[in-house]
């Protein structure tokens, strides 16, 4: 590769969608899914993280209480370790999680106003 792009730096744009990430960065895709071959990134991130956020972001809504307050941390750290390791899988808990926050939307959506 002509111009080698650091770990670091393709870190710091994880946050984005690929497309937008590689304009970040003023490359292709192609040549960005080639960095992250060349780093073993098997999967760009960008899903993960922002599945964390929304989560982060539906919590904040709550009431805070020593729970909320318990599960915002860990998201907090599991985001954290997805940054740092975007092959990390995402727990049972984390799934669980999310799909009982889909389903708390739902609902909410179904409710007559």
């Amino acid at each position: 590769m002509d111009r080698v792009l650091s770990l670091e730096k393709l870190q710091s744009v994880y946050e984005c969608p690929i497309s937008k990430a590689a304009a970040r960065l003023n490359i292709g895709v192609t040549v960005l899914k080639k960095y992250c071959r060349w780093y073993s990134i098997e999967r760009w991130p960008y899903r993960k993280i922002h599945s964390v956020d929304k989560l982060m972001d539906q919590l904040n809504e709550l009431e805070d209480d020593a729970v909320v307050a318990q599960v915002k941390q860990e998201l907090v750290v599991i985001r954290e370790r997805l940054l740092c390791d975007p092959a990390l899988h995402l727990d049972e808990k984390v799934k669980r999680l999310r799909q009982a926050a889909f389903k708390y939307q739902y609902k909410q959506r179904q409710q007559p106003a």
